[in-house]
């Protein structure tokens, strides 16, 4: 377990330095104790962060989190050890910051520009009235040029017709030119950096799922799904610099606790893809094409109950017969037997009851006498089956399984001691209390001399 260097003033902060010294990474660990190394205002610098900077920053989130006019809210634990992992974890978040000697770093004070001095411009001179063309001919006309009488014009009148009006094709024409000569290229639009581009096309392929996106010791969700996952699930919403004019929002979730959320999530009714770094993704929850349909040996046991489906189907597996289902509990209800699970491969266990095969005659007899009908295979995947019905004449008398010269037990496990017993004694040794595990132990050692004392 890593060691922190960091200073504690509360209870609250000794809680959340307890909790980072836990689940912080050795990397995190490293960023918690060193800093990190940004680059600010030209300079490079050591960006360090402490307890008191997110008791500040945990305020601020708790602030987003509560209702409008409300003076208080509720945040549990697991949020805020979440606020604290990415508080220390996040880069672009500002704590402390020291010059590479150590001395804390001092941001220069913004310069203001003198503004130039006016200087008095006068007004430039105003164009002279356009001469007519008699005030140019007076104007050029020689002094001693002789005087020619005046010739009279005739008066000109505003009852010239004016130009025609352009027709409706002509005024068209006219405005797709000027359109056509006032269209500029389109701008280029930025594309994003090389991560965002990446997250981007795993979320265009699967459009109905929140893509997130393993980044370090985070899985990151992005834009608007990152809004709508922080909200269902409560957790702190920050930006990210994805190369554009405007942060993207962005919601990171720790490695270490990823399966919490993402499970969260799920039973939300949210559709999750988590990529690693290398792109390869997992959809949860599976499709349904894709979802398990149980263990190979499950299938076989289905596909048999199918082809009988007035039988109850047992299927040997090694040294018992094994019933799964709603047939074991049909099975195990009428001869009153234990009903356990087993793990199929499906989400839940499957309901199963099962017995040794040397009593399997027994409970056959036992199950048709009540009206029952078995189909028995010897192995999954064998294709032959005995039917046990009820109109069957089966073997009543129990088969004694004999372990030395006056010691034999019977088909329901039970040991009797021919020398002891007498009808009105109980039997020597009853095997009935034991689980299937020890009869199957039991089971192999038929035909051999055992100590039972």
């Amino acid at each position: 377990m890593p060691k922190l260097n960091l200073e504690t003033k509360d209870k609250a902060q000794e809680l959340i330095k307890a909790y980072l010294e836990t689940n912080a990474s050795d990397v995190l660990a490293q960023k918690i104790n060193e800093g990190v190394r940004i680059h600010k205002d030209g300079k490079t610098l050591v960006n360090k962060k402490t307890l008191d900077g997110f008791m500040v920053y945990a305020a601020d989130e708790a602030k987003k989190t509560a209702d409008k006019e409300a003076n208080s809210a509720y945040i549990d634990d697991s949020t805020v050890y979440g606020w604290a992992i990415h508080y220390f974890e996040e880069d672009t978040v500002e704590g402390t910051l020291y010059n590479e000697d150590g001395a804390e770093y001092k941001p220069p004070k913004p310069v203001t520009p003198a503004k130039p001095a006016t200087t008095y411009t006068p007004p430039a001179p105003k164009p002279k009235p356009q001469m007519s063309l008699f005030e140019l001919i007076e104007e050029q006309k020689p002094e001693n040029a002789p005087n020619v009488p005046e010739q009279k014009t005739e008066e000109v009148t505003n009852d010239t017709p004016p130009d025609e009006e352009l027709s409706a094709e002509e005024q068209r024409e006219i405005l797709e030119e000027i359109a056509a000569n006032d269209i500029e290229s389109p701008a280029v639009q930025p594309q994003g950096s090389p991560f965002y581009q990446r997250y981007m096309q795993i979320q265009n392929k699967y459009p109905d799922h929140i893509v997130a996106f393993k980044r370090g010791e985070f899985y990151e969700v992005l834009g608007k799904n990152a809004e709508w996952f922080a909200k269902e699930l409560s957790l702190p919403l920050s930006e990210r610099d994805c190369g554009f004019l405007e942060r993207v929002p962005m919601v990171g979730v720790p490695i270490h606790a990823v399966d919490i959320y993402i499970a969260k999530a799920v039973q939300k009714g949210l559709k999750i893809a988590v990529a690693d770094s290398l792109g390869e993704v997992k959809e949860l929850p599976k499709p349904a094409a894709e979802q398990s349909k149980g263990s190979s040996i499950y299938q076989q046991y289905m596909n048999a109950q199918s082809k009988y489906p007035d039988y109850i189907v047992a299927y040997r597996l090694g040294d018992f017969y094994e019933i799964f289902g709603e047939k074991a509990k049909q099975f195990a209800c009428e001869l009153d037997l234990t009903l356990t699970g087993r793990d199929c491969g499906l989400p839940e266990r499957v309901p199963m009851v099962g017995f040794p095969c040397h009593a399997a005659n027994t409970y056959f007899v036992k199950a048709v006498n009540k009206g029952l009908k078995v189909a028995v295979f010897d192995s999954p995947g064998d294709n032959s089956i005995e039917l046990y019905e009820p109109k069957q004449a089966l073997p009543t008398e129990p088969e004694k399984h004999w372990i030395d010269e006056k010691t034999y037990i019977d088909d329901d496990g039970i040991v009797h001691d021919i020398e002891t017993e007498t009808e009105e004694t109980a039997p020597a040794f009853d095997m009935s209390a034991f689980d299937t595990e020890a009869l199957a132990m039991l089971d192999e050692l038929f035909g051999e001399i055992i100590d039972l004392r």
